[in-house]
């Protein structure tokens, strides 16, 4: 479902293909090109039990997103989606950048 999410990720919004999970790396890319010095560092969310209605609508958001694919008959997405429902915490990858312009 991961892969799937992620493919609905790089679709076109509109302004050409996205770059989905890959947007930190590209955008990391651009300004070194541009010559700004970059730092960059994990920042993911680790939600717990007291985002429980966060992860539910991730669950529900994501489930969603898969299914616009037609990928996965709704009766695979509808038992992935109950397994997130119930989950106690969850991780989401993120990355900060920080640019500074060259001296």
């Amino acid at each position: 479902m991961l892969v799937a999410f992620n493919v609905h990720q790089r679709r076109d919004k509109g302004f050409g293909t996205a770059a989905g999970p890959n947007a930190a790396a590209a955008l990391h890319e651009v300004l070194c090109e541009r010559k700004y010095t970059v730092t960059r560092g994990d920042s993911s969310w680790r939600l717990g039990p007291q985002n429980a209605n966060l992860i539910a609508m991730l669950a529900e958001t994501s489930a969603a997103a898969v299914a616009e694919l037609g990928l996965f008959d709704e009766q695979a997405i509808a038992k992935w989606k109950e397994s997130r429902l119930g989950a106690a915490s969850c991780l989401i990858g993120h990355t900060d950048i920080l640019a500074l312009p060259a001296a």
